[in-house]
């Protein structure tokens, strides 16, 4: 559910939203260490997302 709206928030410019969803998957407390470091790892690319946006503005 969480990488759905992950997507979504991304696709449609909602960073810091997509940042948020983020941070409540990661404290899902049955998160497989896999999951964990796909979603350390979009997290990254989501502020990596964030500061290009902010340079084009």
């Amino acid at each position: 559910m969480h990488e759905a709206r992950i997507e979504y928030f991304l696709l449609t410019a909602n960073v810091d939203r997509a940042l948020r969803q983020i941070d409540y998957a990661l404290r899902e407390p049955t998160i497989s260490s896999t999951e964990r470091a796909r979603l350390e790892q979009r997290q990254e690319d989501a502020k990596e997302i964030r500061e290009s946006l902010k340079l084009d503005y």
